[in-house]
């Protein structure tokens, strides 16, 4: 899968994230236990966090034109995580 944002911070964070997300679709196929499969999704959802807020100081340092709807994206998909 392509992650090229032309960032290479966050290229790099895509990549991680993608890596976890395949973990999950590994364990699943390999009956992770409960504790695992926590673990892992706990992890994604920290990751996102963590991708979340260097992607907004990108977009701020870049003037991004429609920042405050993409940081409400972000938002929305926090509230349902």
């Amino acid at each position: 899968m392509n992650t090229v944002s032309g960032v290479k911070e966050l290229d790099e964070q895509h990549q991680k994230m993608l890596n976890i997300i395949n973990s999950l679709l590994i364990g699943q196929q390999n009956e992770y236990d409960a504790l695992q499969f926590s673990e892992a999704v706990s992890s994604l959802i920290h990751y996102a966090y963590v991708h979340f807020a260097t992607e907004e100081r990108y977009l701020a340092q870049a003037n991004y034109p429609d920042i405050k709807a993409h940081i409400l994206d972000h938002v929305g998909f926090i509230m349902k995580h």
